[in-house]
Parts: structure tokens; sequence; C-alpha cells
């Protein structure tokens, strides 16, 4: 999913006595703009990171009672990793049901005044979305207000990738002045800023007489403007960038200013499939593929574990899931998806917590 972030950021004329009210849409240059590069990379590394070992073994482990020092270890040094795969991220916490957490951050962790995500406002919210995340400032309260370093939150619901049952919570924070950055607004005697989540604010207007006069109705007029469907009269790839594609639109009449930019997306339903599973599980070499999936057998001390390769051919994937075909496997196979080294069909292996 792609967590659509729009910034909002009105300039009007620095003459003080003139009112906000009496401006037209004429005088005063209004940009919206998504931020793209800077949500997208969070939103899908975060996607990632839902299915990654240290995140799940580490909450399991929580679950069960089973919580260790190296699985603790082992969660920071995979987060600290991710954070440096997103640059406009200040920090990430992972944290179970009873508000036990992991942290990685370049600086200082934002300070939390809740012990636990069940008092967060959030909390059915994110339940209720299932893995899909929402934006909330300061982590919907989770974290104290620090002055002018205040975040926007990133907040998504962790499931088991084995029975998709519920077992804890992300927050990754992006400073807001990072996102001023993205709109390059500095001079708060000029301009003014405000940035939504989908069609929902998350920071208004620290103008009021801005805040007044861009009521909700207004608002939801300019998101008009942005969203609409429309019959695509000519699709074509593009001659002067390879890759992309050249689409005219015939916009209603009063729809769309000179200049204004936008973004255009398909959606498709895939076809379902009854045996997918994570793309960390499948190694494919010249062109055949297979999983390698914990077996017992009796050893010279007594039952071991051993990774025996299954071979498998994908249907379907992407970049979230690997749809199998006609897969020799069942509900109550335990498919490796990270190991310490190189795996070889029957080698003895040890299950980590």
């Amino acid at each position: 999913m792609i967590c659509n972030i729009t910034l909002i950021r009105f300039f009007y004329h620095r003459e003080a006595k003139k009112s906000i009210s009496a401006l037209a849409f004429q005088t005063l240059e209004t940009i919206s703009q998504n931020a793209d590069n800077t949500i997208l990379i969070i939103s899908k590394t975060s996607t990632y990171m839902l299915g990654s070992s240290d995140i799940q073994n580490y909450l399991n482990g929580a679950a069960n009672g089973k919580g260790s020092t190296l699985l603790s270890r082992n969660l920071r040094n995979a987060l600290y990793l991710s954070l440096e795969s997103m640059p406009a991220a200040e920090s990430i916490m992972i944290l179970d049901e009873n508000g036990n957490s992991e942290c990685a951050a370049r600086y200082t962790m934002p300070h939390a005044i809740l012990s636990s995500p069940r008092e967060a406002d959030w909390y059915d919210e994110v339940h209720r979305l299932s893995g899909a995340p929402i934006f909330l400032i300061n982590g919907g309260g989770y974290f104290a207000p620090d002055g002018e370093n205040n975040y926007l939150s990133l907040i998504r619901l962790i499931n088991s990738i084995e029975d998709v049952r519920p077992l804890g919570y992300m927050i990754i924070n992006i400073p807001l002045d990072e996102l001023f950055s993205v709109s390059n607004t500095k001079d708060a005697n000029y301009s003014d800023i405000c940035v939504y989540s989908g069609h929902s604010p998350v920071l208004q207007f620290s103008n009021s007489m801005l805040a007044q006069y861009f009521s909700e109705n207004a608002i939801s007029e300019l998101f008009a403007l942005k969203e609409k469907e429309a019959v695509i009269d000519y699709l074509a790839e593009s001659s002067s960038a390879p890759g992309s594609y050249e689409v005219y639109i015939n916009l209603p009449e009063g729809t769309g200013v000179p200049g204004m930019s936008g973004t255009m997306s398909h959606v498709e339903s895939g076809e379902k499939r009854p045996c997918c599973v994570t793309p960390a599980a499948v190694t494919t070499v010249e062109g055949r593929s297979h999983v390698y999936v914990v077996r017992e057998r009796e050893g010279i001390l007594g039952m071991e574990y051993y990774a025996e390769q299954v071979s498998v051919r994908i249907a379907d994937q992407n970049d979230y899931f690997v749809a199998l075909e006609n897969a020799p496997l069942d509900q109550e196979d335990r498919i490796i998806i990270s190991s310490t080294k190189a795996l070889e069909n029957g080698e003895i292996v040890r299950l980590s917590e």
C-alpha cells in the first residue's frame, strides 16, 4: 500500500493588513505536493520489515514468554540497518501488546508517555486496518511533544506471518522539519503549511486566519481537483523517457489549472493462491526454485532437526509474497526464512526462539 502524504503550502503577500479572506485563488499561489520520494521509501521499507525474521522472532518470543537478550540484540541491529535505508526517518520502535519495546534512533528516541499500545487512541483503528499504515503526529499521543521537535509517525500493526494473529506494533518517526524541507518552506512570515494523510489532516496551518479561511470544505474542493476518475484518451510509451508513459486525459471544464501535476494509479486484483510464502524463503538458481523445510529424524544423539530442500514452482510474485503452484507443502510445514549461513539439503539445523 502506498501512503499518500500531501503537503499543502500557501504563499501570501507580506501586507500585514491584507485580510486573508479577501484573497482569491488568483492572488494565491497554491502548491500541493505529494512527498512521494520521502514517504514511499519509508512505506515500502516498513512493509518489508513486517515479515522480518528478527521482528517476528522478537514478538513471538515476547508473546510466548520466551524473550531473550539475543532476540533483542538481533532486533536492534536489524532496526539500525533499516533506519539507514530510510534517510528521512529519525527513529523506529517495535512494541508488543504489553508495551515492551526495542528501538533504534539516529539521535534520541521520542519520550513515550503511554505504558502500552492499548492506551493509545489509535489502537482500535490500527487493528481495523490489519497492517495498513496510518499517519499521526507524535505517534498519535504515544510520545510527548518536544517543543519544535515534533514528528509525523507511521503506525502499523505487525501480524504473524504464520497465522496472521496480531503480534505487535511498528512506529516510524519522521521529523516534521524533514517534511518541511521537502516543500522548501523556511520563511514562516511568507508561507504556511499543512499536512494531510489521505483526506485526513494530521497537521493544521499555524496561521489562524489561513486555518479559518481554508475550511474543511475548501480543502475538500482542493482534493476534488486532485482525484478524478477519467477516461484515458491516449496512452503510449514515452520516446524521451523509456519505461514511462505519456497519457492524455480530457478533464471536465473548470477542473485543474495550468502547470498542475498529478499521479495516475491502476489497481488490479490478482488470482487467489492457496500457497504463498515470503520472498525470503525462496531460493532460485539457474531458473529453478526451492525452499527449505525443517524436518526431524533420529540422529546419533537422539532426535535432531535438519533442512530438507523442496523444489517449488513460482506461479506469481510481488514485493511481499511468492505464490507457489502445486507445492508439496502443508500448513504444518516449518519453512526456513532466514539462516546464519547458506543451507544445504539434509544439513542439521538448530531452531532459534
